[in-house]
């Protein structure tokens, strides 16, 4: 039963977004039966376990690179930056993953058709808070406004199982 809660949620995890057009093509969905860029419960927690998080996956579903920010650019301690928020979102979002405020921005690629972990803190899932990651396609760095441009990913409240690893 616990890998129908999965498999039926990985498809619903996010919105679809509107793929921007850019100046030398299109974003374009690359499976039209998922949405563009998805948050999904990872079905191997036994990594995540050991640090006490839980596992999320980031799936970009478009033929555009986006871009997440990071902790930093060590491949090796990599961790995805996100956001939380109470089950219906009436505050604004909180960051966590050792969020940095200041001038030096990190972003972990994310290729084409890809995916990568995003680690949660276990108390999260607990409370089964709403989780978004911010992101960005690349090509829109190449804006004068994009620090103030940003889409975002959610992994609603409702769709963590009855009890996260």
């Amino acid at each position: 039963m616990k890998g129908c809660l999965i498999l039926s949620s990985a498809v619903l995890l996010a919105a679809i977004f509107s793929m921007p057009a850019r100046a030398n093509g299109e974003c374009e969905i690359i499976d039209k039966t998922l949405p563009a860029v998805r948050l999904s419960y990872s079905i191997s927690q036994d990594e995540f376990a050991r640090r006490r998080q839980v596992g999320l996956t980031l799936h970009n579903n478009t033929t555009c690179l986006i871009l997440v920010r990071s902790n930093g650019e060590d491949a090796a301690k990599l961790r995805i930056l996100y956001e939380i928020q109470d089950a219906y979102r009436t505050k604004a979002p909180t960051h966590k993953g050792h969020w940095v405020d200041g001038d030096l921005v990190f972003y972990a690629e994310l290729a084409p058709g890809k995916s990568m972990p995003v680690a949660i803190e276990k108390t999260h899932a607990s409370k089964r808070l709403t989780i978004s990651v911010p992101f960005l396609f690349s090509w829109e760095t190449d804006k004068a406004s994009s620090a103030d441009l940003e889409h975002r990913v959610y992994f609603e409240a409702s769709y963590w199982p009855r009890e996260p690893n």
